[in-house]
């Protein structure tokens, strides 16, 4: 069976990501993704709506860890009624105190799922786990401006080939360490693409914070070191 490493950084104190200035290692990521797990409510669909870009990839990991919850992507609020109808059991992740999809909730707590403490005492090294192939990812809807959204399901493998092919192409795997600062949702299928896989499978760290607008750019480049900044 072909599996793929949930994320390619080779040392668990390597940085996954920037979250308010701050560096996430390997080891916390993991931890995050495992914390969040144990939380989060039984049911085989999450709509991802975290739009830190940090929670919404601790959320997608953990889908893509378990077999049979795939993350609906592309959905947006006026799509809820579509998206009960294609998964009955789907629940709401979110990172917005005044989120009112209407959809069984649950939210994401930073101070719950990470608690702030010395690298000293984060819990023993997890392993990097090996997802198959084919595992089912994610479903992709379209916008529906022509027609239903029709939804695309994405597999593990999938999704890893077409990052890593992207890394190549743009000549990101020599080793070096760069940061990712994204402006597209990472629930568009692009942004996920190219925010969050393109990060995770090429070693490199992304920018948590939402940005858009030309402020936000200013202000999430600010967050994230000079020197390893694409």
């Amino acid at each position: 069976m072909t599996t793929f490493a949930l994320l390619t950084h080779p040392e668990q104190d390597g940085v996954v990501a920037w979250q308010g200035g701050q560096p996430v290692t390997v080891g916390r990521f993991l931890a995050d993704v495992h914390a969040l797990a144990a939380r989060l409510p039984a049911g085989e669909h999450v709509f991802n709506a975290c739009t830190d870009r940090y929670r919404f990839t601790v959320g997608l990991r953990r889908a893509a860890m378990r077999q049979g919850e795939p993350a609906p992507l592309g959905a947006n609020p006026g799509m809820v009624r579509q998206l009960a109808a294609f998964a009955p059991d789907v629940f709401c992740l979110h990172d917005d105190a005044d989120c009112s999809v209407a959809l069984p909730r649950f939210a994401y707590n930073a101070s719950e799922a990470r608690e702030e403490r010395p690298a000293a005492h984060l819990p023993v090294p997890v392993p990097v786990p090996e997802i198959p192939a084919d595992r089912l990812m994610a479903y992709v809807f379209t916008s529906g401006t022509t027609g239903q959204p029709v939804a695309h399901a994405k597999t593990w493998g999938a999704m890893v080939r077409g990052a890593r092919a992207t890394a190549q192409r743009l000549g990101l795997l020599d080793g070096r360490a760069w940061t990712l600062v994204g402006t597209l949702p990472p629930q568009h299928m692009f942004g996920l693409e190219a925010t969050v896989m393109l990060a995770l499978q090429a070693g490199a760290a992304l920018a948590s914070a939402p940005a858009f607008y030309p402020a936000d750019i200013r202000a999430a480049l600010a967050d994230v070191p000079r020197r390893a900044r694409w």
